[in-house]
């Protein structure tokens, strides 16, 4: 027998005792149990075979997977969701792949990469130190630590496994389609419920969150609403935004009201459509009077805020915590602080990243979130694509007002609102490089075709649309 003979030989018999094997285990353990493995094995060999496919059912899973609290501490719940499961499957299944094809590369080269890095390398050390010193529950800190990075990875999944705009297209398709359904969702709450929130958000809903999430998402769609020029596509756009608005208003979060306004206001400064923009503006403030009256409840939410020139108890507790942080807190450990979670409950990110992770965590942070305002505009600048320009105009104004929500909301840390956001940070580093990449390349051809006729001007080459 040959040489490849014996091979198949081998191969058939390893394949056997692993079916043998595979049944006997599935005969012994609960149903459930070897449908969650089956299901687990379809999708691996799924993502192993087209790799964005993971990506697709990660961002529906993003809001419509339900949370499961597996631990309960002091501080907080300990949860975890279906994406934190699928996430684990994308990575090995990427790790794997990357194992066998060699010209596939983990990290590509990103603004972010290095402070992201800076920033685990932080928020891991100071905790490590909070546990040591009794301030910080090993299984709490070690969980939120993990989260943090979970955030990180589905940036670095996205920005290394999109690999073309029809991609990127696909991944924003899903995206809205999920944003769709969940706004319709929180319709149906409207008249049933105080406050609408997100589905399967467990005994007690985030509005806050809900509200945050909706933010983002609309001012991109309204970046694609301004910048498509096909009637159906606006027309589609137009009315995935009022789907969205009406949850939105209905989630009376005061965070997301402030976050709305520097939303629209970065929109109409930045966008090359301002004039378009002012039209509809115009039609808003002509439209207002009619609508003041169903708009009073936001109203009222809104100014709840101050009564009688004093802040209402949760605003001044918010106020409180924050002179505390700022006068005790952060000054017992200011360069690396307490570690995360080692502080308690804060309702406010800047406030939290100072007391947990001290002035070098806050450094860093902030370091991040320069670098997605400028790869963000960058894109929005260079790039000649209409594409690239919707998606990181929306996702610059989105940006800007989730740093307005982080005011009041650790919204960088809450999962429904990061996991979006991080996915559209991904396609937006990966349209960054893909446009400097085209320019290289243009820049190339032109150098290329000046050495081949040095005595005539060189032909512009077209870089397409």
């Amino acid at each position: 027998m040959t040489v490849s003979g014996l091979l198949t030989v081998a191969l058939a018999v390893v394949g056997l005792l692993i079916v043998v094997f595979v049944g006997i285990t599935i005969a012994t353990i609960p149903a459930e149990t070897a449908i969650a493995i089956a299901v687990g094995a379809v999708i691996i060999f799924l993502i192993f075979y087209h790799t964005a496919f993971g990506l697709y059912l990660l961002i529906i899973s993003m809001l419509l997977s339900p949370e499961i609290t597996i631990a309960e501490t002091p501080a907080r719940s300990l949860t975890v969701r279906a994406e934190d499961f699928l996430l684990m499957l994308i990575l090995f299944t990427w790790l794997a792949k990357t194992a066998f094809n060699k010209g596939l590369a983990f990290f590509h080269p990103s603004p972010l990469n290095t402070p992201i890095f800076v920033y685990s390398v932080i928020c891991a050390l100071s905790t490590s130190l909070g546990v040591l010193r009794g301030d910080v529950s090993p299984p709490s800190g070690f969980f939120f630590v993990v989260k943090f990075i979970e955030y990180f990875l589905v940036y670095f999944m996205v920005l290394n496994i999109v690999e073309t705009r029809q991609d990127a297209r696909n991944l924003i398709v899903v995206l809205l389609i999920t944003c769709a359904i969940v706004s319709v969702y929180g319709i149906t709450q409207i008249r049933s419920v105080e406050r609408v929130t997100a589905p399967f958000e467990g005994k007690h809903g985030e509005p806050g969150t809900f509200g945050g999430y909706l933010t983002l998402v609309l001012a991109l769609v309204v970046s694609f609403f301004i910048y498509t020029d096909r009637p159906r596509l606006k027309i589609l756009f137009g009315l995935l935004a009022l789907i969205i608005v009406f949850p939105l208003l209905n989630t009376l979060s005061r965070a997301s009201y402030m976050a709305f306004f520097p939303t629209f206001i970065v929109l109409f400064l930045v966008s090359r459509r301002r004039g378009f923009l002012g039209w509809l503006l115009g039609l808003s403030l002509i439209i207002l009077p009619f609508i003041a009256p169903a708009l009073q409840p936001f109203i009222d939410r809104a100014s709840y805020t101050f009564q009688e020139g004093r802040l209402d108890p949760s605003s001044q507790e918010r106020v409180d915590r924050a002179v505390i942080i700022f006068s005790r807190d952060w000054l017992e450990y200011p360069l690396l602080g307490a570690g995360v979670t080692g502080r308690g409950f804060i309702d406010g990110q800047y406030f939290r990243v100072l007391a947990e992770t001290g002035g070098l965590g806050l450094l860093s942070f902030l370091w991040i979130l320069f670098r997605i305002y400028r790869m963000a505009m960058r894109t929005y600048k260079e790039s000649p694509h209409r594409f690239d320009q919707a998606v990181s105009l929306g996702f610059l104004s989105g940006f800007v007002g989730l740093l307005f929500h982080a005011v009041t909301v650790n919204t960088f840390i809450v999962v429904r609102i990061m996991e979006p956001f991080w996915c559209i940070a991904g396609i937006v580093a990966m349209l960054d490089h893909l446009n400097r990449q085209e320019t290289a390349e243009v820049e190339g051809g032109l150098k290329l075709e000046a050495r081949r006729s040095p005595l005539t001007p060189p032909v512009a080459i077209s870089r397409g649309t």
